[in-house]
């Protein structure tokens, strides 16, 4: 879910979209940032909880970008994770 706060007071949040997976992809995302490149919509975060596969989510710690694609009810979807590193002491970007 995405979440927008004054920079005045960071208390008063205010709920504006959801961004979903096709399946289910960790338990949490730690540090997103949402960025626009090209016209295209990103999220870069921290998923926790990913199964390991192979050499991709090797890591206690992952961290990628996903592409968000928007919905027809205003919520977005979040395809094709690229992991930012294989390493282990790269973590919140």
């Amino acid at each position: 879910m995405v979440y927008e706060c004054s920079r005045d007071n960071l208390e008063d949040l205010t709920f504006r979209q959801v961004i979903r997976t096709p399946e289910g992809f960790g338990y949490m995302w730690e540090c997103p940032v949402l960025f626009k490149l090209d016209q295209q919509v990103f999220l870069l975060c921290c998923p926790q909880g990913v199964a390991q596969d192979g050499y991709k989510y090797e890591n206690v710690y992952q961290n990628g970008v996903f592409r968000l694609t928007p919905d027809a009810d205003g919520s977005w979807q979040a395809a094709d994770f690229q992991e930012l590193d294989h390493g282990f002491d790269f973590y919140a970007p």
